[in-house]
Protein backbone atom coordinates (compact mmCIF):
# COMPACT_ATOMS: atom_id res chain seq x y z
CA UNK A 1 0.00 0.00 0.00
CA UNK A 2 1.29 3.19 -0.80
CA UNK A 3 2.01 5.12 2.30
CA UNK A 4 0.31 8.43 0.79
CA UNK A 5 -3.08 5.71 1.19
CA UNK A 6 -1.91 4.90 4.40
CA UNK A 7 -1.65 8.40 5.41
CA UNK A 8 -5.09 9.51 4.26
CA UNK A 9 -6.18 5.97 5.80
CA UNK A 10 -4.80 7.29 9.09
CA UNK A 11 -6.69 10.06 9.18
CA UNK A 12 -10.14 8.89 8.83
CA UNK A 13 -9.97 6.34 11.33
CA UNK A 14 -8.45 9.37 13.34
CA UNK A 15 -11.64 11.59 12.18
CA UNK A 16 -13.94 8.02 12.96
CA UNK A 17 -12.45 7.56 16.58
CA UNK A 18 -13.31 11.78 17.17
CA UNK A 19 -16.93 10.76 15.95
CA UNK A 20 -17.45 7.28 18.24
CA UNK A 21 -16.00 9.88 21.57
CA UNK A 22 -17.45 12.78 20.25
CA UNK A 23 -21.33 10.60 20.21
CA UNK A 24 -20.60 9.08 23.41
CA UNK A 25 -20.37 12.26 25.31
CA UNK A 26 -23.06 14.21 23.35
CA UNK A 27 -25.56 11.60 23.72
CA UNK A 28 -24.95 10.07 27.45
CA UNK A 29 -24.83 13.94 28.55
CA UNK A 30 -28.49 14.61 26.82
CA UNK A 31 -30.59 14.82 29.80
CA UNK A 32 -34.38 12.89 29.46
CA UNK A 33 -35.91 16.63 29.70
CA UNK A 34 -33.88 18.28 26.60
CA UNK A 35 -34.73 14.73 24.82
CA UNK A 36 -38.24 15.10 25.26
CA UNK A 37 -38.16 18.59 24.27
CA UNK A 38 -36.74 17.35 21.01
CA UNK A 39 -39.12 15.09 20.18
CA UNK A 40 -42.32 17.62 21.02
CA UNK A 41 -40.71 19.91 18.22
CA UNK A 42 -39.83 17.14 15.85
CA UNK A 43 -36.15 17.68 15.43
CA UNK A 44 -34.65 15.50 12.99
CA UNK A 45 -32.70 13.06 14.72
CA UNK A 46 -34.34 12.73 18.03
CA UNK A 47 -36.07 9.24 17.84
CA UNK A 48 -32.69 7.89 16.94
CA UNK A 49 -31.59 9.27 20.03
CA UNK A 50 -34.81 7.84 22.06
CA UNK A 51 -34.02 4.78 21.06
CA UNK A 52 -30.52 4.79 22.02
CA UNK A 53 -31.21 6.37 25.42
CA UNK A 54 -33.41 3.95 26.01
CA UNK A 55 -31.16 1.27 25.40
CA UNK A 56 -27.89 2.35 27.00
CA UNK A 57 -26.20 -1.35 26.44
CA UNK A 58 -26.43 -1.01 22.99
CA UNK A 59 -25.31 2.88 22.71
CA UNK A 60 -22.29 2.19 25.12
CA UNK A 61 -20.90 -1.23 23.40
CA UNK A 62 -21.74 -0.01 20.05
CA UNK A 63 -19.50 3.00 20.56
CA UNK A 64 -17.01 1.81 22.62
CA UNK A 65 -16.46 -1.51 20.13
CA UNK A 66 -16.43 0.94 17.01
CA UNK A 67 -13.90 3.40 19.11
CA UNK A 68 -11.65 0.48 20.11
CA UNK A 69 -11.71 -1.00 16.66
CA UNK A 70 -11.11 2.00 14.87
CA UNK A 71 -8.20 3.26 17.24
CA UNK A 72 -6.23 -0.23 16.92
CA UNK A 73 -6.39 -0.44 13.04
CA UNK A 74 -5.20 3.38 13.80
CA UNK A 75 -2.74 2.29 15.59
CA UNK A 76 -1.34 -1.05 13.40
CA UNK A 77 -0.99 1.43 10.48
CA UNK A 78 0.78 4.11 12.40
CA UNK A 79 3.16 1.27 13.59
CA UNK A 80 4.15 -0.34 9.89
CA UNK A 81 4.86 3.36 8.54
CA UNK A 82 7.12 3.67 11.18
CA UNK A 83 8.81 0.42 10.94
CA UNK A 84 9.41 1.44 7.22
CA UNK A 85 10.87 4.69 8.09
CA UNK A 86 12.86 3.73 11.61
CA UNK A 87 12.89 0.57 11.81
CA UNK A 88 13.99 -1.21 15.53
CA UNK A 89 12.73 1.98 16.85
CA UNK A 90 9.35 2.59 14.60
CA UNK A 91 7.29 1.07 17.38
CA UNK A 92 8.18 2.97 20.43
CA UNK A 93 7.79 6.08 18.36
CA UNK A 94 4.46 4.68 16.47
CA UNK A 95 3.37 4.51 20.12
CA UNK A 96 4.38 7.77 21.21
CA UNK A 97 3.20 9.61 18.43
CA UNK A 98 -0.47 7.58 18.38
CA UNK A 99 -0.89 8.14 21.80
CA UNK A 100 -0.82 11.27 21.92
CA UNK A 101 -2.50 12.01 18.32
CA UNK A 102 -5.79 9.51 19.80
CA UNK A 103 -5.85 11.57 23.28
CA UNK A 104 -5.79 15.12 21.79
CA UNK A 105 -7.98 14.28 18.07
CA UNK A 106 -9.68 10.97 18.91
CA UNK A 107 -10.38 11.82 22.75
CA UNK A 108 -9.81 15.91 24.48
CA UNK A 109 -11.09 17.93 21.03
CA UNK A 110 -14.15 16.28 20.29
CA UNK A 111 -15.32 15.03 23.84
CA UNK A 112 -14.90 19.11 24.68
CA UNK A 113 -17.02 20.08 21.50
CA UNK A 114 -19.65 17.51 22.23
CA UNK A 115 -19.66 18.83 26.15
CA UNK A 116 -20.67 22.76 24.76
CA UNK A 117 -22.57 21.76 21.92
CA UNK A 118 -24.50 18.03 23.14
CA UNK A 119 -27.57 18.91 21.71
CA UNK A 120 -26.81 19.39 17.62
CA UNK A 121 -24.15 16.79 17.68
CA UNK A 122 -26.05 14.37 19.24
CA UNK A 123 -29.05 14.74 16.76
CA UNK A 124 -26.25 14.54 13.74
CA UNK A 125 -24.49 11.48 15.09
CA UNK A 126 -27.73 9.54 16.53
CA UNK A 127 -28.85 8.24 13.11
CA UNK A 128 -25.41 7.29 12.48
CA UNK A 129 -24.62 5.55 16.07
CA UNK A 130 -28.25 3.14 15.66
CA UNK A 131 -27.45 2.12 12.25
CA UNK A 132 -23.79 1.29 12.80
CA UNK A 133 -24.79 -0.81 15.73
CA UNK A 134 -27.35 -2.61 13.22
CA UNK A 135 -24.35 -3.38 11.10
CA UNK A 136 -22.73 -5.01 14.13
CA UNK A 137 -25.85 -6.43 16.19
CA UNK A 138 -24.07 -9.56 16.21
CA UNK A 139 -20.92 -8.58 18.20
CA UNK A 140 -23.26 -6.08 20.20
CA UNK A 141 -25.79 -8.82 21.03
CA UNK A 142 -22.80 -11.22 22.52
CA UNK A 143 -21.01 -8.31 24.74
CA UNK A 144 -24.43 -7.42 26.17
CA UNK A 145 -24.89 -11.14 26.96
CA UNK A 146 -21.88 -10.74 29.27
CA UNK A 147 -23.17 -7.28 30.62
CA UNK A 148 -26.53 -9.50 31.98
CA UNK A 149 -24.63 -12.27 33.17
CA UNK A 150 -22.35 -9.59 34.98
CA UNK A 151 -25.28 -8.16 36.20
CA UNK A 152 -26.96 -11.05 37.67
CA UNK A 153 -23.53 -12.21 39.52
CA UNK A 154 -23.52 -8.88 41.03
CA UNK A 155 -27.03 -8.34 42.11
CA UNK A 156 -27.85 -5.64 39.83
CA UNK A 157 -31.16 -3.67 40.58
CA UNK A 158 -33.75 -3.19 38.21
CA UNK A 159 -36.04 -0.17 37.94
CA UNK A 160 -34.27 2.36 39.80
CA UNK A 161 -35.72 5.95 39.07
CA UNK A 162 -34.57 8.04 36.43
CA UNK A 163 -34.10 10.87 38.59
CA UNK A 164 -34.37 11.27 42.50
CA UNK A 165 -36.14 13.72 44.12
CA UNK A 166 -32.55 15.16 45.38
CA UNK A 167 -31.58 15.59 41.81
CA UNK A 168 -34.65 17.71 40.87
CA UNK A 169 -34.10 19.67 43.44
CA UNK A 170 -30.65 20.37 42.82
CA UNK A 171 -32.17 21.18 39.32
CA UNK A 172 -34.09 23.86 40.26
CA UNK A 173 -31.57 25.67 42.30
CA UNK A 174 -29.38 25.83 39.56
CA UNK A 175 -32.33 26.89 37.84
CA UNK A 176 -32.75 29.86 40.50
CA UNK A 177 -28.47 30.40 40.32
CA UNK A 178 -28.84 30.60 36.54
CA UNK A 179 -32.04 33.15 36.70
CA UNK A 180 -35.02 31.13 34.64
CA UNK A 181 -36.44 30.32 37.97
CA UNK A 182 -37.72 33.17 40.86
CA UNK A 183 -37.13 32.62 43.97
CA UNK A 184 -40.50 31.79 44.75
CA UNK A 185 -41.03 29.78 42.23
CA UNK A 186 -38.17 27.65 44.05
CA UNK A 187 -39.77 27.66 47.43
CA UNK A 188 -43.28 26.63 45.79
CA UNK A 189 -41.47 23.82 43.96
CA UNK A 190 -39.26 22.86 47.36
CA UNK A 191 -42.92 22.89 49.45
CA UNK A 192 -44.84 20.68 46.65
CA UNK A 193 -41.60 18.38 47.03
CA UNK A 194 -42.23 18.24 50.97
CA UNK A 195 -46.66 18.14 50.38
CA UNK A 196 -46.71 14.05 50.88
CA UNK A 197 -44.80 14.49 53.96
CA UNK A 198 -46.92 16.58 56.38
CA UNK A 199 -49.39 15.07 58.37
CA UNK A 200 -52.65 17.14 59.19
CA UNK A 201 -51.43 17.43 62.74
CA UNK A 202 -48.95 19.73 61.46
CA UNK A 203 -51.25 22.21 59.52
CA UNK A 204 -54.75 22.22 61.49
CA UNK A 205 -56.08 24.93 63.26
CA UNK A 206 -56.32 23.07 67.42
CA UNK A 207 -59.26 22.44 68.62
CA UNK A 208 -59.13 25.35 71.44
CA UNK A 209 -59.00 27.87 68.60
CA UNK A 210 -61.59 26.36 66.79
CA UNK A 211 -64.80 28.82 66.79
CA UNK A 212 -67.91 26.48 66.86
CA UNK A 213 -71.19 26.92 67.36
CA UNK A 214 -74.00 24.99 69.49
CA UNK A 215 -76.90 22.29 68.07
CA UNK A 216 -79.29 24.92 70.45
CA UNK A 217 -78.25 27.88 68.28
CA UNK A 218 -80.49 29.41 65.70
CA UNK A 219 -79.31 31.32 62.66
CA UNK A 220 -79.19 34.77 64.44
CA UNK A 221 -76.98 33.31 66.96
CA UNK A 222 -74.66 32.34 64.13
CA UNK A 223 -75.01 36.00 62.61
CA UNK A 224 -74.07 37.06 66.01
CA UNK A 225 -71.14 35.08 65.97
CA UNK A 226 -69.99 35.79 62.57
CA UNK A 227 -70.17 39.60 62.68
CA UNK A 228 -66.78 39.30 64.97
CA UNK A 229 -65.17 36.51 63.29
CA UNK A 230 -66.24 36.39 59.71
CA UNK A 231 -65.96 32.24 58.95
CA UNK A 232 -67.72 30.77 55.86
CA UNK A 233 -68.02 27.49 57.76
CA UNK A 234 -68.76 26.89 61.37
CA UNK A 235 -68.21 23.10 63.34
CA UNK A 236 -71.84 22.73 64.88
CA UNK A 237 -71.47 20.67 68.43
CA UNK A 238 -73.86 18.87 70.63
CA UNK A 239 -73.27 19.02 73.97
CA UNK A 240 -70.01 18.49 74.18
CA UNK A 241 -67.07 20.22 71.84
CA UNK A 242 -66.09 16.78 71.16
CA UNK A 243 -69.00 15.87 70.11
CA UNK A 244 -69.40 17.32 66.26
CA UNK A 245 -72.68 16.46 64.40
CA UNK A 246 -72.89 18.81 61.44
CA UNK A 247 -71.14 21.86 59.66
CA UNK A 248 -72.95 25.13 59.37
CA UNK A 249 -72.18 26.80 55.98
CA UNK A 250 -72.95 30.39 55.98
CA UNK A 251 -74.35 30.56 52.48
CA UNK A 252 -76.71 28.29 52.92
CA UNK A 253 -78.74 30.42 55.53
CA UNK A 254 -79.00 33.07 52.92
CA UNK A 255 -82.61 31.67 51.91
CA UNK A 256 -83.76 32.21 55.34
CA UNK A 257 -82.54 35.76 55.66
CA UNK A 258 -84.44 36.59 52.48
CA UNK A 259 -87.24 35.14 54.03
CA UNK A 260 -86.54 37.17 57.82
CA UNK A 261 -86.70 34.02 59.08
CA UNK A 262 -83.33 33.76 61.55
CA UNK A 263 -85.20 31.80 64.19
CA UNK A 264 -84.37 28.90 62.09
CA UNK A 265 -82.13 26.06 63.93
CA UNK A 266 -78.54 25.89 63.09
CA UNK A 267 -78.95 21.32 62.74
CA UNK A 268 -81.85 22.26 60.08
CA UNK A 269 -79.16 24.04 58.26
CA UNK A 270 -76.04 22.09 59.02
CA UNK A 271 -74.29 19.48 56.65
CA UNK A 272 -72.85 16.02 57.27
CA UNK A 273 -69.09 16.42 58.77
CA UNK A 274 -66.22 15.12 57.19
CA UNK A 275 -63.55 13.48 59.76
CA UNK A 276 -59.93 12.63 58.78
CA UNK A 277 -57.01 11.16 61.46
CA UNK A 278 -54.29 12.93 62.47
CA UNK A 279 -51.80 11.39 60.69
CA UNK A 280 -53.17 11.83 56.84
CA UNK A 281 -50.77 13.08 54.79
CA UNK A 282 -52.01 16.99 53.01
CA UNK A 283 -51.88 15.46 49.35
CA UNK A 284 -54.27 12.61 50.21
CA UNK A 285 -56.42 15.02 51.91
CA UNK A 286 -56.44 17.60 49.06
CA UNK A 287 -57.47 14.63 46.88
CA UNK A 288 -60.22 13.85 49.34
CA UNK A 289 -61.46 17.33 49.31
CA UNK A 290 -61.74 17.58 45.93
CA UNK A 291 -63.46 14.29 45.76
CA UNK A 292 -66.17 14.99 48.18
CA UNK A 293 -65.96 18.81 47.29
CA UNK A 294 -65.58 19.48 51.21
CA UNK A 295 -63.56 22.78 52.29
CA UNK A 296 -63.22 21.70 55.92
CA UNK A 297 -62.39 18.95 57.71
CA UNK A 298 -62.71 17.83 61.41
CA UNK A 299 -59.10 16.05 62.76
CA UNK A 300 -59.51 13.27 65.04
CA UNK A 301 -56.84 11.69 67.38
CA UNK A 302 -56.48 7.52 67.56
CA UNK A 303 -58.66 7.62 70.02
CA UNK A 304 -61.74 9.31 68.34
CA UNK A 305 -61.24 12.70 69.59
CA UNK A 306 -61.62 15.92 68.20
CA UNK A 307 -57.78 17.48 68.34
CA UNK A 308 -58.57 20.45 65.66
CA UNK A 309 -59.87 21.79 61.99
CA UNK A 310 -58.14 21.71 58.56
CA UNK A 311 -59.67 23.85 55.67
CA UNK A 312 -58.52 23.40 51.96
CA UNK A 313 -57.03 26.90 52.41
CA UNK A 314 -54.84 25.12 54.97
CA UNK A 315 -53.82 22.90 52.85
CA UNK A 316 -53.06 24.90 49.86
CA UNK A 317 -51.16 27.35 51.90
CA UNK A 318 -48.44 25.10 52.92
CA UNK A 319 -47.73 24.69 48.48
CA UNK A 320 -48.49 28.59 47.67
CA UNK A 321 -48.07 30.37 50.55
CA UNK A 322 -50.10 32.32 53.02
CA UNK A 323 -53.49 33.49 51.20
CA UNK A 324 -55.11 36.91 51.88
CA UNK A 325 -58.86 36.42 51.89
CA UNK A 326 -61.45 39.12 52.95
CA UNK A 327 -61.48 38.09 56.33
CA UNK A 328 -57.78 38.35 56.86
CA UNK A 329 -56.42 41.74 57.81
CA UNK A 330 -52.90 42.50 57.07
CA UNK A 331 -50.47 41.45 59.87
CA UNK A 332 -46.77 42.04 59.21
CA UNK A 333 -44.47 38.63 59.55
CA UNK A 334 -41.92 40.81 61.09
CA UNK A 335 -42.04 43.93 63.77
CA UNK A 336 -39.27 45.84 64.51
CA UNK A 337 -38.82 46.50 68.29
CA UNK A 338 -35.64 48.03 68.39
CA UNK A 339 -32.46 47.91 66.70
CA UNK A 340 -31.08 44.87 67.12
CA UNK A 341 -34.47 42.63 68.08
CA UNK A 342 -37.79 41.88 65.92
CA UNK A 343 -40.97 40.02 66.99
CA UNK A 344 -41.75 37.27 64.38
CA UNK A 345 -44.69 35.33 63.65
CA UNK A 346 -43.86 31.48 63.44
CA UNK A 347 -44.91 31.21 60.08
CA UNK A 348 -42.81 33.63 58.42
CA UNK A 349 -40.77 32.32 55.83
CA UNK A 350 -37.20 32.01 56.17
CA UNK A 351 -36.54 34.17 52.21
CA UNK A 352 -38.43 37.17 54.31
CA UNK A 353 -36.39 36.74 57.61
CA UNK A 354 -33.37 36.82 55.24
CA UNK A 355 -34.39 39.60 53.16
CA UNK A 356 -35.55 41.71 56.36
CA UNK A 357 -33.24 40.82 59.22
CA UNK A 358 -30.30 38.91 57.61
CA UNK A 359 -31.46 35.92 59.24
CA UNK A 360 -30.21 32.75 57.14
CA UNK A 361 -31.37 29.28 57.14
CA UNK A 362 -30.35 28.14 54.37
CA UNK A 363 -28.34 25.01 55.78
CA UNK A 364 -31.73 23.70 56.72
CA UNK A 365 -34.94 22.03 55.41
CA UNK A 366 -37.65 24.50 56.63
CA UNK A 367 -39.32 26.74 54.83
CA UNK A 368 -40.74 28.58 58.08
CA UNK A 369 -39.39 29.91 61.65
CA UNK A 370 -41.73 27.48 62.62
CA UNK A 371 -40.36 24.58 60.76
CA UNK A 372 -36.95 25.94 61.46
CA UNK A 373 -36.85 25.71 65.46
CA UNK A 374 -38.90 22.44 65.54
CA UNK A 375 -35.97 21.23 63.21
CA UNK A 376 -32.89 22.70 64.79
CA UNK A 377 -34.49 21.73 68.57
CA UNK A 378 -35.49 18.04 67.44
CA UNK A 379 -38.63 18.52 69.21
CA UNK A 380 -42.05 20.32 69.88
CA UNK A 381 -40.98 23.63 71.85
CA UNK A 382 -42.30 25.49 74.62
CA UNK A 383 -42.98 28.93 75.36
CA UNK A 384 -39.75 30.30 76.88
CA UNK A 385 -37.82 27.80 74.84
CA UNK A 386 -34.63 29.70 73.30
CA UNK A 387 -31.66 28.60 70.46
CA UNK A 388 -28.85 30.52 69.15
CA UNK A 389 -27.63 30.13 65.31
CA UNK A 390 -25.29 32.01 64.14
CA UNK A 391 -25.35 35.54 65.21
CA UNK A 392 -28.94 35.57 66.26
CA UNK A 393 -30.73 34.37 69.45
CA UNK A 394 -34.74 32.82 69.28
CA UNK A 395 -36.73 33.13 71.71
CA UNK A 396 -40.64 31.30 71.64
CA UNK A 397 -43.21 33.56 73.30
CA UNK A 398 -46.40 31.89 72.19
CA UNK A 399 -47.25 28.68 70.84
CA UNK A 400 -50.68 27.52 68.81
CA UNK A 401 -51.03 23.87 69.40
CA UNK A 402 -47.83 22.24 68.24
CA UNK A 403 -46.75 25.29 66.19
CA UNK A 404 -44.84 28.37 67.23
CA UNK A 405 -46.81 31.14 66.85
CA UNK A 406 -45.01 34.18 67.71
CA UNK A 407 -40.82 34.24 68.46
CA UNK A 408 -38.77 37.08 69.51
CA UNK A 409 -35.18 37.15 67.73
CA UNK A 410 -32.81 39.14 68.64
CA UNK A 411 -29.22 39.71 66.98
CA UNK A 412 -26.29 39.56 69.15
Amino acid sequence: MAYGTEFMLLVILLLASAFFSASEIALVSLSRFRLKALLDKGMVGAEYIKRLKDDPRRLLTTILVGNNLVNTAAAAIATGIALDYFEHNGIAIATGVMTFLILLLGEIIPKSLAVRHNVPMALFFAPLIWYFSVLIIPIVKFFQVILKGIDALIGAKKGQPTITEDELKSIVQMGEDEGAIKEMEKSMIHRIFDFDDIPVAEVMTPKAEVVMVSSRMSIKDVLNINQKKQFSRLPVYEKSRDNIVGVFHVRDMMRFLRERRTDVPVTRVMRKPLFVPESKKLDSLLRQFQRSKDHLALVVNEHGSITGLITIEDVLEEIVGEIMDEGDHLDPHVVKLSKKSWRVQGKASLEELHKKIGFSGAETQADTLNGFIQEKTGKIPKEGDSLEHNKFMIVVEKMEGHRVALAKVVRK
